[in-house]
């Protein structure tokens, strides 16, 4: 039910961002059904795939929104964040997405 096919004027990253806002499509019509509470929320820190959830009816979020959203709660999330910058929130093809890691980072600081 939530397979999709890529389309030919869509590029890989279009395609795989597709199909996550129809799995997330997919969770909500399952929570409806169930007559469930609870939201489906899409994090994402691609900017042209957040718009495209909300123009969806998906409620969606960068990784930054939500942890400001729950700080309240829980106040050291987002420490790691401080390093990652809101740069990455491009979300254009013809941006560069890949996040660059430093190869001889410890795995303790990466986790």
């Amino acid at each position: 039910e939530t397979y999709v096919t890529r389309r030919d004027d869509e590029s890989s990253n279009d395609r795989n961002d597709r199909a996550i806002r129809e799995v997330a499509a997919w969770y909500k019509r399952q929570l409806v059904s169930l007559s469930a509470e609870g939201q489906v929320l899409l994090v994402t820190n691609d900017r042209r795939c957040k718009e495209l959830a909300v123009q969806e009816g998906l409620r969606a979020m960068t990784i930054f929104e939500y942890v400001d959203s729950v700080r309240d709660h829980f106040p050291t999330a987002g420490e790691k964040l401080a390093s990652m910058g809101e740069d990455m929130t491009a979300g254009d093809d013809d941006v560069d997405n890949e996040v660059n890691m430093d190869r001889r980072r410890k795995v303790a600081k990466v986790v």
